[in-house]
Protein backbone atom coordinates (compact mmCIF):
# COMPACT_ATOMS: atom_id res chain seq x y z
CA UNK A 1 0.00 0.00 0.00
CA UNK A 2 2.77 2.65 0.72
CA UNK A 3 4.87 1.83 -1.67
CA UNK A 4 1.70 2.37 -4.51
CA UNK A 5 1.13 5.42 -2.64
CA UNK A 6 4.66 6.88 -2.79
CA UNK A 7 4.39 5.24 -6.80
CA UNK A 8 1.61 7.63 -7.21
CA UNK A 9 3.06 10.88 -5.54
CA UNK A 10 6.10 10.44 -8.11
CA UNK A 11 4.18 10.50 -11.12
CA UNK A 12 1.72 13.57 -9.95
CA UNK A 13 5.68 15.09 -9.42
CA UNK A 14 6.06 14.14 -12.71
CA UNK A 15 3.34 15.40 -14.28
CA UNK A 16 3.30 18.93 -12.28
CA UNK A 17 7.33 19.63 -13.30
CA UNK A 18 6.17 20.05 -16.65
CA UNK A 19 2.92 21.77 -16.01
CA UNK A 20 3.45 25.45 -16.89
CA UNK A 21 0.30 26.59 -15.08
CA UNK A 22 0.99 24.98 -11.71
CA UNK A 23 4.59 25.54 -12.14
CA UNK A 24 4.08 29.46 -12.25
CA UNK A 25 1.94 29.43 -9.10
CA UNK A 26 4.54 27.47 -7.50
CA UNK A 27 7.33 30.01 -8.19
CA UNK A 28 5.67 33.08 -8.08
CA UNK A 29 3.07 33.02 -5.37
CA UNK A 30 6.00 32.62 -2.54
CA UNK A 31 7.67 35.70 -3.91
CA UNK A 32 4.86 37.60 -4.10
CA UNK A 33 3.85 36.85 -0.68
CA UNK A 34 7.34 36.91 0.81
CA UNK A 35 8.01 40.63 0.01
CA UNK A 36 4.84 42.25 -0.16
CA UNK A 37 3.40 41.86 3.43
CA UNK A 38 7.28 43.01 5.10
CA UNK A 39 7.31 46.26 2.88
CA UNK A 40 3.45 46.76 2.98
CA UNK A 41 3.37 46.87 7.32
CA UNK A 42 7.40 47.78 7.80
CA UNK A 43 6.71 48.44 11.04
CA UNK A 44 5.02 45.08 12.60
CA UNK A 45 7.58 42.18 12.77
CA UNK A 46 6.10 38.86 12.83
CA UNK A 47 5.61 38.52 16.25
CA UNK A 48 3.01 41.81 16.32
CA UNK A 49 0.52 40.99 13.43
CA UNK A 50 -1.64 38.40 14.60
CA UNK A 51 -2.80 38.36 10.85
CA UNK A 52 0.32 37.67 9.22
CA UNK A 53 0.25 33.76 9.64
CA UNK A 54 -2.96 33.35 8.52
CA UNK A 55 -2.01 35.49 5.13
CA UNK A 56 1.59 33.36 4.67
CA UNK A 57 -0.86 30.05 5.12
CA UNK A 58 -2.82 31.60 1.88
CA UNK A 59 0.34 30.40 -0.48
CA UNK A 60 0.15 26.83 1.16
CA UNK A 61 -4.03 26.51 0.56
CA UNK A 62 -3.83 27.98 -2.91
CA UNK A 63 -0.98 26.09 -3.97
CA UNK A 64 -2.35 22.86 -2.78
CA UNK A 65 -5.62 23.81 -3.95
CA UNK A 66 -4.14 24.59 -7.45
CA UNK A 67 -2.42 20.70 -7.70
CA UNK A 68 -5.46 18.75 -6.79
CA UNK A 69 -7.66 20.16 -9.88
CA UNK A 70 -5.16 19.04 -11.92
CA UNK A 71 -5.09 15.40 -9.99
CA UNK A 72 -8.25 13.85 -11.86
CA UNK A 73 -9.58 16.56 -13.73
CA UNK A 74 -6.47 16.96 -15.36
CA UNK A 75 -6.01 12.86 -16.69
CA UNK A 76 -9.49 13.39 -18.22
CA UNK A 77 -8.61 16.72 -20.27
CA UNK A 78 -5.30 14.73 -21.16
CA UNK A 79 -7.03 11.14 -22.09
CA UNK A 80 -5.05 9.44 -19.23
CA UNK A 81 -7.91 9.12 -16.92
CA UNK A 82 -8.83 5.62 -18.53
CA UNK A 83 -6.01 3.85 -17.87
CA UNK A 84 -4.82 5.66 -14.63
CA UNK A 85 -8.24 3.80 -13.28
CA UNK A 86 -7.53 0.30 -15.14
CA UNK A 87 -4.13 -0.50 -13.13
CA UNK A 88 -3.83 -2.81 -9.84
CA UNK A 89 -3.74 0.46 -7.83
CA UNK A 90 -5.93 0.61 -4.74
CA UNK A 91 -8.77 3.68 -4.98
CA UNK A 92 -6.98 4.84 -1.57
CA UNK A 93 -3.52 4.74 -3.28
CA UNK A 94 -4.58 6.57 -5.84
CA UNK A 95 -6.39 9.26 -3.73
CA UNK A 96 -4.16 9.59 -0.86
CA UNK A 97 -1.01 9.11 -3.30
CA UNK A 98 -2.09 12.26 -5.32
CA UNK A 99 -3.47 14.00 -2.10
CA UNK A 100 0.50 13.29 -0.53
CA UNK A 101 2.32 15.38 -3.23
CA UNK A 102 -0.23 18.22 -3.04
CA UNK A 103 0.39 18.45 0.64
CA UNK A 104 4.01 18.28 -0.02
CA UNK A 105 3.55 21.02 -2.54
CA UNK A 106 1.98 22.82 0.00
CA UNK A 107 4.17 22.98 2.46
CA UNK A 108 7.24 23.47 0.14
CA UNK A 109 5.52 26.48 -0.97
CA UNK A 110 5.24 27.86 2.33
CA UNK A 111 8.47 27.19 3.72
CA UNK A 112 10.09 29.01 0.53
CA UNK A 113 7.51 31.98 1.46
CA UNK A 114 8.57 32.07 5.04
CA UNK A 115 12.47 32.11 4.42
CA UNK A 116 11.93 34.83 1.55
CA UNK A 117 9.94 36.83 4.20
CA UNK A 118 12.61 36.93 7.07
CA UNK A 119 14.87 37.55 4.31
CA UNK A 120 12.51 40.59 2.87
CA UNK A 121 11.61 41.86 6.26
CA UNK A 122 15.23 41.90 8.21
CA UNK A 123 16.86 43.26 4.99
CA UNK A 124 14.49 46.08 3.92
CA UNK A 125 11.42 46.60 6.27
CA UNK A 126 13.05 45.91 9.62
CA UNK A 127 13.35 49.16 12.11
CA UNK A 128 16.94 50.50 12.25
CA UNK A 129 18.46 49.75 15.51
CA UNK A 130 15.42 46.72 16.46
CA UNK A 131 17.23 43.07 16.51
CA UNK A 132 17.12 40.67 13.05
CA UNK A 133 14.11 38.31 13.76
CA UNK A 134 14.11 34.81 13.34
CA UNK A 135 11.67 33.97 15.50
CA UNK A 136 14.54 33.31 18.56
CA UNK A 137 12.60 34.89 21.55
CA UNK A 138 9.12 33.54 20.28
CA UNK A 139 9.18 29.81 19.97
CA UNK A 140 5.27 28.96 20.41
CA UNK A 141 4.55 31.50 17.42
CA UNK A 142 7.28 29.34 15.27
CA UNK A 143 5.13 26.41 16.26
CA UNK A 144 1.96 27.95 14.85
CA UNK A 145 3.96 29.13 11.63
CA UNK A 146 5.05 25.81 11.39
CA UNK A 147 2.17 23.35 12.53
CA UNK A 148 -1.24 25.68 11.26
CA UNK A 149 -0.04 25.41 7.32
CA UNK A 150 0.06 21.46 7.41
CA UNK A 151 -3.78 21.40 8.92
CA UNK A 152 -4.79 23.99 6.26
CA UNK A 153 -3.14 21.91 3.46
CA UNK A 154 -4.48 19.04 4.77
CA UNK A 155 -7.92 20.62 4.66
CA UNK A 156 -7.40 22.27 1.01
CA UNK A 157 -6.26 19.11 -0.31
CA UNK A 158 -8.78 17.41 0.45
CA UNK A 159 -11.82 19.56 -0.63
CA UNK A 160 -9.61 20.06 -3.36
CA UNK A 161 -9.33 15.89 -4.14
CA UNK A 162 -12.85 15.47 -3.75
CA UNK A 163 -13.80 18.37 -6.02
CA UNK A 164 -11.42 16.72 -8.79
CA UNK A 165 -13.25 13.32 -9.05
CA UNK A 166 -16.46 15.32 -9.75
CA UNK A 167 -16.01 17.75 -12.00
CA UNK A 168 -15.36 17.14 -16.01
CA UNK A 169 -12.91 19.65 -16.22
CA UNK A 170 -10.24 21.87 -14.29
CA UNK A 171 -12.03 25.03 -15.43
CA UNK A 172 -14.42 23.97 -13.43
CA UNK A 173 -12.54 22.49 -10.78
CA UNK A 174 -10.72 25.99 -10.65
CA UNK A 175 -13.90 27.72 -9.40
CA UNK A 176 -14.84 25.21 -6.85
CA UNK A 177 -11.07 24.99 -5.74
CA UNK A 178 -11.77 28.76 -4.17
CA UNK A 179 -13.83 27.44 -1.02
CA UNK A 180 -11.19 25.73 1.06
CA UNK A 181 -9.87 29.27 1.20
CA UNK A 182 -13.30 30.69 2.67
CA UNK A 183 -12.28 29.47 6.73
CA UNK A 184 -9.54 32.00 6.00
CA UNK A 185 -11.16 34.77 5.37
CA UNK A 186 -13.17 33.89 7.96
CA UNK A 187 -10.10 33.60 10.31
CA UNK A 188 -8.61 36.98 9.32
CA UNK A 189 -11.20 39.26 9.65
CA UNK A 190 -11.65 37.37 13.59
CA UNK A 191 -8.32 38.46 14.04
CA UNK A 192 -8.81 41.87 12.62
CA UNK A 193 -12.29 42.93 14.27
CA UNK A 194 -9.92 41.99 17.94
CA UNK A 195 -10.84 39.18 18.23
CA UNK A 196 -14.70 39.77 20.00
CA UNK A 197 -14.68 36.54 22.49
CA UNK A 198 -11.42 37.50 23.89
CA UNK A 199 -10.03 33.73 22.81
CA UNK A 200 -6.46 33.85 23.37
CA UNK A 201 -4.89 33.76 20.05
CA UNK A 202 -3.12 30.66 20.29
CA UNK A 203 -5.29 28.19 21.64
CA UNK A 204 -7.65 29.98 18.70
CA UNK A 205 -4.80 28.55 16.33
CA UNK A 206 -4.55 25.41 17.90
CA UNK A 207 -8.57 24.93 17.60
CA UNK A 208 -8.90 26.17 14.63
CA UNK A 209 -5.93 23.93 12.88
CA UNK A 210 -6.54 20.90 14.93
CA UNK A 211 -10.48 21.08 13.65
CA UNK A 212 -9.76 21.73 10.04
CA UNK A 213 -6.89 18.90 10.48
CA UNK A 214 -9.70 16.37 11.68
CA UNK A 215 -12.38 17.30 8.97
CA UNK A 216 -9.65 17.24 6.49
CA UNK A 217 -9.09 13.72 7.37
CA UNK A 218 -12.62 12.81 6.92
CA UNK A 219 -13.49 14.53 3.81
CA UNK A 220 -10.51 12.33 2.61
CA UNK A 221 -12.13 9.22 3.68
CA UNK A 222 -15.15 10.55 2.28
CA UNK A 223 -13.55 11.09 -0.88
CA UNK A 224 -12.45 6.92 -1.18
CA UNK A 225 -15.63 5.67 0.29
CA UNK A 226 -17.30 7.71 -2.66
CA UNK A 227 -14.59 6.52 -5.45
CA UNK A 228 -16.16 5.07 -8.64
CA UNK A 229 -13.88 4.34 -11.18
CA UNK A 230 -17.16 3.40 -13.65
CA UNK A 231 -18.46 6.69 -12.73
CA UNK A 232 -15.39 8.65 -13.45
CA UNK A 233 -15.00 7.34 -16.94
CA UNK A 234 -18.49 7.65 -17.88
CA UNK A 235 -18.84 11.26 -16.96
Amino acid sequence: MWRDIRLVAWKERLQTMANKEIMIGVVILPIVYGVMFPLTAPMLSPDKNPALPLLLMLVAALISSIETVYAFAGEREANTLPTLLTTRLSDSALVLGKSMFAVALGAISYISTIVIYLISYNLLARPAGSPMFLFQDNLPLLLVYLLMPMAFCLFSTSIGMLISTKVKNTKMGAGLSTLPELPFIGLVAWVIFGNPLNIPLMLSYTIIGAGLAILGVAIFLATIGMFSREKMVLR
